[in-house]
């Protein structure tokens, strides 16, 4: 789950975080990464988002057609100086937008 709620450092420090993101059905899908300072998302190997540099929270989302299912992502996450803030939304099909559940992510580990 990105969260930055135990992170100490309040300044110049950067995370990546890798699992998967399960889909609980197929169809059109839009990822919203809001995030102050910069972000790059991949799914499935391919970046989706560049919200990189720094600046005040900003949101920036990508529109993919995915199946139904687990799909491996990559986000990488870097902060500067000022404030920090970081937030991944999802909508589809028969799904509101909101922000990810920590159920809808998961590590190889926990992979059915």
């Amino acid at each position: 789950l990105p969260d930055l709620s135990g992170i100490d450092r309040a300044t110049d420090f950067g995370l990546v975080f890798t699992g998967f993101l399960e889909l609980p059905a197929a169809g059109s899908w839009t990822i919203h990464v809001a995030s102050d300072d910069g972000t790059r998302l991949f799914v499935a190997g391919k970046q989706v988002i560049d919200n990189d540099g720094q600046h005040a929270m900003q949101e920036r989302s990508a529109t993919l057609e995915l199946p139904a299912g687990h799909h491996p992502v990559r986000l990488e996450y870097a902060q500067g100086k000022g404030d920090k803030g970081l937030a991944v939304f999802f909508e589809g099909p028969g799904t509101p937008r909101q922000v990810v559940p920590a159920s809808a992510w998961s590590h190889a580990d926990g992979l059915p």
